[in-house]
């Protein structure tokens, strides 16, 4: 997942347990309908794995309190969250069950750059395609940006079957290197793993 993990806005560091668990929770074969059916400012989307409906809407101030621990239970950087940048899932009862972060970052190349930063579901809404779910709807925001991340390479299957490929340094945005080069210290270090940067290409490129 994408993350930021104590300072460093990087996957690469995300514990191998979740990374394993989220590249085992979608299958090709498994795809998500929006169910056109509104509660107030949320929306539903539904499974068709195995018919569970989540409900979607933006993060509020009053989520960041429950996104904060969570984000903290992962070891990531709990700091400088923008409820406006996350789209949350709850269930019937208004519980938490998982979110996902994109921010519009600025750049010395051009004006900004898109990166999907976190992604994160609870223990007892793993297994459904839940995170796939959120990262889907939200990055269909952002057609005609290329939206990068950083993670680590246990975790590229999940994110290529989400429009993902690798990029090479010379491609990166300036910014984004410096994490990457951070980064890739920091997941030998902590899981033995090789960092790397992905985009997801526009879809509508003016």
């Amino acid at each position: 997942m994408a993350c930021a993990y104590f300072g460093l806005n990087s996957a690469c560091v995300s514990h191998q347990r979740r990374t394993q668990h989220l590249s085992s929770s979608i299958a090709p074969a498994i795809r998500f309908d929006r169910v056109r059916r509104n509660r107030g400012d949320r929306f539903l989307v539904q499974s068709s794995k195995n018919g569970d409906l989540w409900s979607f809407r933006k993060g509020r101030e009053s989520d960041l309190d429950t996104i904060r621990k969570m984000i903290w239970a992962e070891r990531m950087n709990p700091l400088g969250l923008d409820h406006n940048r996350f789209l949350v899932a709850v269930g019937d009862d208004g519980d938490l069950l998982g979110f996902a972060q994109v921010e519009a970052k600025p750049s010395e190349e051009k004006k900004e750059y898109v990166e999907f930063r976190t992604l994160i579901v609870k223990d007892q809404a793993r297994g459904d395609g839940l995170g796939s779910a959120l990262a889907k709807e939200l990055l269909e925001k952002y057609p005609e940006d290329d939206v990068y991340m950083t993670t680590i390479g246990s975790s590229t299957d999940f994110y290529e079957r989400l429009g993902f490929k690798e990029v090479q340094e010379k491609d990166m945005p300036r910014a984004l290197w410096f994490e990457w080069k951070a980064g890739m210290v920091v997941a030998k270090l902590a899981v033995n793993d090789r960092c790397l940067v992905m985009k997801k290409p526009a879809v509508n490129k003016n």
